[in-house]
């Protein structure tokens, strides 16, 4: 995604290969994006500053978009995604956003070393370091 190559979500991917994948692994469904998900979408009021980092095409048997949002099948497969989000306030604050409830159960995979584990890693850091 070309929101991952901004400058201001560098630190996100620090000791991420250029080449890795995300999440291909976890407890849950096997893969860090699954069950309920989330993506950017600014003509449902995501914020113009957000950057999107990565996306996840979810298309499991259980996957469902939201009852207002049922559309053809072309059009739906499009937005049955997880997309991991950073926005950064004018204040300074900012939110990070992985879009997945099964993002949790990927953290373990071999012993917390993993794409999974570095992202979320990383961006605790930087924002606990910006509080503290």
């Amino acid at each position: 995604m070309r929101g991952s190559f901004n400058d201001d979500a560098s630190f996100v991917f620090e000791d991420v290969a250029l080449d890795e994948t995300i999440g291909n692994f976890g407890l849950a469904q096997g893969t860090a994006a699954g069950d309920e998900i989330d993506r950017c979408d600014f003509a449902l009021g995501t914020p113009a500053s957000a950057l999107r980092l990565a996306t996840a095409h979810v298309a499991g048997p259980y996957q469902s978009l939201a009852v207002e949002e049922q559309t053809p099948s072309a059009a739906r497969r499009d937005k049955l995604r997880a997309d991991m989000v950073l926005i950064k306030s004018p204040t300074g604050g900012a939110v990070f956003s992985v879009g997945s409830m099964t993002w949790c159960g990927s953290l373990s995979h071999n012993r917390y070393r993993n794409s999974v584990s570095r992202i979320t890693e990383n961006v605790l850091v930087r924002f606990l370091g910006d509080v503290i």
